[in-house]
């Protein structure tokens, strides 16, 4: 059985530096996703930076990258 891919969306780069042989994404476009989905590391984290922006804004962008995650997930069946 194939164990589903762990991905964290990462609001503070702080969050990566704190596991080590992980992968760590700063853009997510589906191709790049597609990428990292299909790397070996035991979890994605998705450096979103949405500490530092307004509410609003945040909820924008986590957004935007959950689309393209599932889009991602959904292309590589």
């Amino acid at each position: 059985m194939t164990r589903p891919p762990i991905v964290v969306l990462d609001d503070d780069p702080t969050g990566s530096q704190t596991v080590h042989s992980c992968l760590l994404l700063t853009r997510w476009d589906v191709e790049t996703l597609k990428l990292g989905l299909q790397d070996g590391s035991p979890i994605r984290f998705i450096l979103t930076n949405t500490r530092s922006l307004p509410p609003a804004k945040a909820a924008e962008v986590t957004r935007s990258v959950c689309r393209a995650l599932k889009q991602a997930m959904g292309e590589l069946g």
